[in-house]
């Protein structure tokens, strides 16, 4: 069952036609915010927690601009020079939003790797990490 929220909350941050993942009714917000809690183990948490960051990450994006990412699989490194968000206060929300976000999704990753003695959960999280750095300096140079 959370795989459908899963899907439903990641076609509507690819959608080039979707508008801002931000605004109240947008299929991506409302997919992230019916996820089901009930089911709340391990595995679940950091499902959930990565796709809150995917989510926060599409919104950032939308904000200076960029187009949709997969973050689930495009592994592409970000190379962004000067980004000017047309709402800087805006802006700033949506980067402590992203921040906080990234903040859990670690936790869970690294509850989760310990466990279990890996570490790709850790490295999925870092890699959107990046992209949360690389978009607010190019936004603060612009």
């Amino acid at each position: 069952m959370n795989h459908l929220y899963k899907e439903r909350a990641r076609i509507g941050i690819l959608d080039p036609q979707g508008d801002d993942p931000a605004r109240p009714t947008h299929q991506s917000r409302n997919a992230c915010r019916d996820y089901p809690i009930r089911w709340s183990n391990c595995h679940f948490r950091f499902d959930r927690a990565l796709l809150v960051v995917d989510y926060r990450l599409a919104c950032l994006r939308f904000a200076v601009g960029i187009g949709p990412v997969d973050d689930e699989f495009d592994k592409t490194p970000p190379s962004l020079v000067k980004l000017i968000p047309p709402n800087r206060h805006d802006f700033s929300q949506r980067l402590d939003k992203a921040g906080a976000a990234l903040r859990r999704a670690r936790e869970c990753a690294t509850q989760l790797d310990a466990m279990l003695e890996c570490d790709w959960r850790t490295k999925e999280v870092e890699a959107r990490a990046i992209w949360i750095r690389a978009i607010g300096a190019a936004a603060a140079a612009g």
